[in-house]
């Protein structure tokens, strides 16, 4: 049974009990990647297929000011790796974990929990996406609502939570990436219709609550390529009239990090420099200041690269090792 967890600064204080956020959504405001490979290397080079790494509380579809990756304005450090200070040292925060399954059994969102989604809408509503996982292996997304992004609740309510989006007969649907551009909320995810066959599709609602499924908008590559067996695993954000989607891709011997740009958020073309991070996967971007953040599963804890264009990376390391109790046993 995988719990989702947050991670804090090393300065965070206790909080009080919250009541139950409200799930009624006011839009936030709009949220506008040349460089080698970088291989991951060490650990977090080997993660597994299993579910992201959970990067707390960071505030997808929020505006960030930033020039596109990889093109226009200059406005990036100077040092290719961006600021890597950003990644200030963290720790398992006390209200761990803060999100549990119901109960065990074949419904979906009862039994696996995990690969969330964290969006700060106002000072008094945050919104979390993720992953539920039944006893029966399949898999769809849930919805959990905060009042401080600390203490959450299922959706619709406690002891029945519904998902918010599924496909009828797909083994997997997980995964996801939201922004929220020009009044529409974009959710990217992964669906496999057979075993983990991943393909990166799109859903898109004006609420954050209702959803229409728009289909596939990244499949796999040509035959020979890095990404000719799966892709999936998006992060997404959007920045000056681009959509930039970081994805895993797998020829089926190893498995890469890519980029894939948009400015319609429905057909992306993937970047001449990919793969950009080798060895790598179940990545989370986020951009802090002047750097992008990208996060990274593995056995034994959470990994993390930095940089000032969103195409090369620096490897920064593990930043967070494994808390030693059941709820991340497994990295």
């Amino acid at each position: 049974m995988r719990l989702l967890l947050f991670l804090t600064a090393a300065c965070s204080s206790p909080l009080a009990p919250v009541e139950k956020a409200n799930p009624v959504v006011t839009a936030p405001g709009d949220s506008d990647a040349g460089g080698p490979p970088v291989d991951s290397g060490g650990p977090g080079g080997g993660a597994s297929d299993g579910g992201g790494a959970a990067g707390g509380g960071d505030e997808g579809g929020e505006a960030e000011g930033a020039g596109e990756a990889g093109g226009g304005g200059d406005t990036s450090p100077a040092d290719p790796c961006g600021d890597p200070s950003v990644l200030a040292p963290l720790l398992d925060d006390q209200t761990n974990p803060v999100l549990s399954p119901v109960a065990a059994d074949a419904d979906h969102g009862r039994d696996n929990i995990y690969a969330p989604e964290v969006v700060r809408v106002s000072d008094s509503l945050c919104l979390m996406w993720y992953g539920g996982q039944g006893s029966d292996g399949h898999d769809q997304i849930f919805l959990a609502t905060s009042t401080d992004c600390f203490h959450w609740h299922h959706y619709p309510s406690e002891g029945n939570p519904a998902p918010v989006i599924t496909s009828a007969g797909a083994n997997h649907v997980n995964d996801p990436s939201v922004v929220f551009v020009s009044g529409v909320w974009y959710l990217y995810y992964t669906e496999a219709a057979t075993a983990e066959d991943d393909r990166i599709h799109l859903a898109t609602s004006t609420d954050a609550l209702t959803w229409t499924r728009q289909g596939r908008v990244l499949d796999v590559g040509a035959a020979g390529t890095w990404d000719s067996v799966k892709v999936g695993r998006p992060a997404v954000r959007h920045e000056d009239g681009v959509f930039k989607l970081w994805y895993d891709g797998n020829d089926g011997t190893a498995r890469h990090v890519g980029l894939a740009t948009s400015t319609d958020g429905y057909t992306f073309t993937r970047h001449a420099a990919n793969p950009l991070v080798l060895h790598a996967g179940a990545v989370d971007v986020k951009r802090l200041g002047e750097t992008y953040v990208m996060l990274r599963e593995a056995g034994d804890g959470t990994y993390a690269s930095t940089s000032a264009d969103g195409l090369s990376w620096c490897d920064q390391g593990r930043i967070l090792a494994l808390s030693g109790q059941a709820f991340d046993a497994y990295g």
